[in-house]
């Protein structure tokens, strides 16, 4: 025990000192960048620090190094000396600066021309010459003294002076590299936006204290006296949107260069001052009314910006850039973002985000045509960034117009055999949208809901509407994120992961209240589409039916299963496990025609029935068990006798034997019986396939069953009863020879 009490202080002595050393390099790296940044201020401290110190030793020694000098013999070699070094200062600085002030006009090209007479006006270029120009003048005019006693001084001065002087020549040169830099003209510029913006921001608080509105509502979340100000000064942001022409302006010359990286400097720019316009607008922001006309939501100054950035982007289309492209869509979509958090005063229409995304969405879908795959998957990408952006800060009406144009972008590129991968992004940005829009408010996401299915159904019969071999899957694996199984990132694996959340202790009762409506309002609207979806990909025999029937029996159960939640409402309850029967049913609807009976089938339709009828006993729901039972043997019986299938009418009978012998199964063995006949007599003409079905179930059906779900019912049973209760089954469908009688219960 000591021994571990000693090896455990060690292992703290150690973690300690680790932290404390972690924390010194933190601290030394902060330091090392700090100076980095201020090396200048640096500098011009030490400069001034060591002048001031080495005025104590000229007063204290100044007497004596004058007659070391000579006293009067030293008075004209060092006139003339202050003569010609003042002369040559001169000249020098007169080159110096006639070589920076030419590189600048050099570099005219690579600026708008509104930005030249500001950069080579320069304060602080200007301000270097002039001083250093004083100071060779200084020097120069310094040669008329002719004091003996003031030479060491002159000397001093002198000294002094040059050092300045090509201290200031340094400060001059690095000064121009910076204004020829692109990045720090560009930050000049939206420094200068972002300054005059503060300005009316300071304004526009100093007219709201002076001059309060009376008749401003008193309960208003609106700051009125903004409003009014800004109203009244329309051309506040003239300086701003000058800014962004000259951004974007950097950006397209730049990008014709292959310099991206200014580009997103530029783009970088125009974002930086959207964000000062929103913070100097604070809370004169107002929705939109559709009663009548407010010129208080007019901007100009976002259109003017959005306007620049499509010019931008026709631009770079018309180039074939693809990056250019790409970086012009995140400069939208960053400024959707940025605006789906102003604040309105209540939940309302996101005008201005809204804006933005129209945009967006535009901008991606010219981009299209164009061939760019990669541009069009990562625009759905920022389509699906900004949608749920405004989804999550409660503007799920504006994300309506994202969503549709997922669906029209995965349509689009559906079609081109090359650029499916695009449709596949839509499709998942359209599942991850549906996931987030069914934990927002069932009232405010009702329409949003709508619109993502009506887009996931647009591309899904799109993609079916392709021609590939019977054996590939690009019909599954094009919609695999909204339709998958497996995919841990899908929609369903989400709904799971919800669904589990709900039977939490934890779990907020008017949240899982909020997600039980809006899985109802959604399935509502999903079922008639649904099943227009399953029938027309078995009509073309598509590889996507396996997995919407595997996904209908999925959704069924997620539905079953959130009824069944504790704070689950008592009319949603209701609701949900109606819908989730009503789902079940979609599968009365399959053809009768053999071909896509057979389809059908190997799509898994009898087990994922019965599997379903096992679930509903699973979560209490003793109606899905009759409707789930009535719905698997009318199924048999359809596909047993319109598609010429005894495999599947015996499977399905073997599994609802099995069941009836359960306490609680669908059926028990006398209305299992009584619902053969019914089937029977309702479905005459095929008594071959009744025939070859009871001969089978006869002999061994247990193990001429599926080896699945049906398979393993029937093991947990007695096989006796089960036989015996086929064979009872068996005499319905075909009665026996002479020598054998039919007793039925």
């Amino acid at each position: 025990m000591a021994r571990i009490t000693i090896k455990a202080r060690l292992d703290a002595i150690v973690t300690r000192a680790k932290a404390e050393a972690n924390r010194g390099q933190a601290l030394l790296y902060r330091l090392r960048v700090g100076a980095a940044r201020r090396w200048p201020e640096i500098i011009a401290v030490i400069f001034i620090a060591a002048f001031m110190a080495s005025l104590a030793p000229m007063v204290l020694f100044a007497t004596p190094v004058a007659r070391a000098l000579g006293g009067d013999n030293a008075v004209e070699p060092v006139a003339d000396l202050l003569l010609q070094m003042g002369a040559a200062l001169i000249g020098a600085t007169t080159i110096a600066f006639t070589l920076v002030m030419f590189a600048m006009q050099v570099n005219v090209e690579r600026m708008p021309y509104g930005l030249f007479r500001r950069f080579s006006a320069d304060p602080q270029l200007m301000g270097a010459f002039g001083l250093t120009f004083l100071l060779s003048i200084s020097i120069a005019a310094a040669s008329v003294v002719r004091s003996a006693p003031l030479v060491p001084w002159l000397l001093f001065g002198l000294a002094w002076a040059t050092l300045t002087i090509l201290g200031l020549f340094l400060v001059a040169y690095r000064r121009a590299l910076k204004l020829i830099s692109p990045a720090e003209q560009l930050g000049f510029v939206v420094r200068s936006a972002q300054r005059d913006l503060a300005w009316w921001d300071r304004r526009a608080a100093l007219a709201a204290r002076r001059h309060s509105l009376k008749d401003a509502p008193p309960d208003s979340d609106r700051d009125h006296s903004r409003i009014a100000f800004f109203l009244a000064n329309r051309g506040w942001t003239k300086v701003a949107s000058k800014a962004v022409e000259h951004a974007v302006a950097y950006a397209r010359r730049y990008a014709e260069a292959g310099d991206y990286e200014v580009c997103l400097v530029a783009l970088n720019g125009v974002v930086a001052i959207h964000r000062s316009y929103i913070r100097a607008k604070g809370l004169s922001f107002v929705p939109t009314s559709p009663f009548f006309e407010m010129p208080e939501i007019e901007d100009g100054f976002l259109t003017h910006s959005l306007e620049e950035l499509r010019q931008y982007v026709d631009v770079a289309l018309a180039r074939a850039d693809e990056r250019q492209v790409r970086l012009a869509l995140e400069a939208f979509a960053v400024l959707c973002g940025h605006y789906a958090a102003v604040d309105y005063g209540r939940p309302q229409v996101m005008t201005h985000a809204h804006l933005a995304l129209g945009y967006l969405t535009g901008a991606v879908q010219s981009v299209i045509p164009h061939g760019m795959t990669d541009v069009v998957m990562a625009g759905a990408r920022y389509i699906g960034e900004a949608s749920r952006g405004m989804i999550a800060r409660d503007g799920a009406v504006d994300a309506t117009s994202g969503i549709e144009a997922l669906g029209a972008i995965g349509q689009a590129m559906t079609g081109k055999s090359d650029a499916r991968a695009a449709a596949q992004v839509a499709i998942g940005q359209i599942a991850t949208i549906t996931s987030l829009l069914l934990l927002s408010p069932p009232h405010r996401a009702r329409l949003a809901l709508h619109s993502t299915v009506e887009a996931v159904m647009r591309v899904s019969h799109a993609v079916l509407a392709l021609r590939v071999p019977a054996l590939g899957r690009v019909h599954s694996t094009t919609v695999a994120a909204y339709f998958g199984l497996t995919s841990v990132d899908g929609l369903l694996a989400r709904l799971t992961e919800y669904t589990n959340g709900t039977f939490d202790e934890r779990a907020d009762q008017p949240r899982v209240a909020a997600y039980a409506e809006a899985l109802l309002e959604w399935v509502e609207v999903l079922r008639e589409r649904l099943k227009g979806l399953l029938l027309s990909s078995v009509m073309m025999q598509s590889s996507l039916t396996f997995d919407l029937v595997a996904w209908i029996a999925q959704i069924a159960e997620v539905l079953l299963a959130v009824a069944t939640a504790d704070h689950c409402p008592e009319g949603s309850r209701r609701g949900l496990e109606r819908e989730g029967i009503r789902l079940g049913q979609l599968f009365t609807w399959l053809p009768e025609e053999r071909l896509m009976v057979e389809h059908a089938d190997q799509s898994r339709v009898t087990e994922q029935l019965f599997e379903m009828i096992v679930m509903a006993r699973r979560r209490d729901s003793d109606r899905a068990v009759v409707d789930f039972g009535r719905i698997l043997l009318g199924w048999a019986f359809k596909a047993g006798t319109a598609g010429q299938s005894w495999s599947v009418l015996q499977r399905a009978l073997v599994g609802l034997a099995a069941l009836s012998l359960k306490p609680d199964g669908p059926y028990d063995p006398n209305a299992l019986k009584l619902a053969v006949l019914d089937q029977i007599s309702n479905r005459a003409g095929a008594q071959s396939i009744y025939d070859e079905t009871a001969h089978r179930l006869r002999h061994d059906p247990v193990r001429s069953s599926s080896l699945d779900a049906i398979g393993s019912v029937a093991e947990d049973v007695s096989a006796d009863q089960l036989g015996t209760l086929l064979r009872e089954i068996a005499d319905l469908l075909s009665p026996p020879s002479a020598a054998e009688t039919i007793r039925v219960e």
